[in-house]
């Protein structure tokens, strides 16, 4: 690790993965809008393949993270990632709001407007 970023990066994809191994069902929520709906349902996608996507995340595929949500109403931490999925380059953007919560944001092929999640 190089940098201070690194092992905070590090230490809460630690945390989320943690919470998606270990969590309960509602631990872990993908939120419904109809980029998330149209990619999962394009790949035949079940929420547990989403879990399996965020098990599978490194360090490297880390994009963007530790920041505050643009809403000031959600508390947490939002953090970028774009993994290959089966060749396919992917956005996923979560929402660590509790140690023991995680919301999917945003899961959909990478270039599909992640300026707008």
């Amino acid at each position: 690790m190089n940098s201070i970023k690194d092992m905070v990066q590090s230490q809460y994809l630690r945390m989320i993965k943690n919470i998606i191994a270990n969590g309960d069902e509602n631990s872990f929520v993908i939120v419904r809008r109809s980029k998330n709906i149209d990619f999962m349902r394009n790949y035949g996608l079940t929420t547990n393949d989403i879990r399996r996507i965020i098990l599978d995340l490194t360090l490297s595929d880390c994009i963007g993270g530790q920041e505050e949500d643009r809403d000031s109403k959600y508390g947490g931490w939002i953090f970028k990632f774009s993994p290959l999925y089966k060749n396919i380059k992917l956005y996923m953007k979560l929402r660590l709001e509790t140690r023991n919560n995680i919301i999917c944001i945003s899961i959909h092929e990478f270039g599909l407007c992640e300026e707008d999640d």
